[in-house]
């Protein structure tokens, strides 16, 4: 059974504390998820297509011009929170929609 996700259905779970909280992949703790700014990533997509793009961390600030949805992840294993995604296991896009589904945007513990 193939399972399909609308754009809109790309929020953040939330607790019953936080009612209507969307989270933004800026809310996301880059340093305590993959160690540092420069193995970070994120795994995005875009209403329509089927492919993923992965955007360096140091581009994040266009991924709202290109009306991307994406979640970060980790480009190696090195300093990688063991929770955290890496980013070539965010292929193809229905993983990236049942990932978001199951462990929200940032994939581990915001307050880690």
């Amino acid at each position: 059974m193939q399972v399909y996700f609308s754009y809109l259905s790309l929020k953040e779970p939330v607790s019953s504390e936080k009612e209507n909280v969307v989270k933004s992949i800026f809310d996301c703790n880059v340093v305590n998820a993959c160690g540092h700014e420069d193995n970070t990533a994120a795994a995005c997509i875009k209403t329509g297509d089927q492919g993923v793009t992965e955007i360096a961390y140091d581009s994040w600030m266009k991924i709202d011009e290109a009306g991307l949805w994406c979640m970060p992840c980790c480009i190696t294993d090195y300093n990688k929170n063991v929770e955290m995604f890496l980013c070539e296991s965010l292929f193809p896009k229905d993983t990236v929609l049942q990932r978001n589904l199951t462990f929200g945007r940032c994939g581990i513990n915001y307050n880690l």
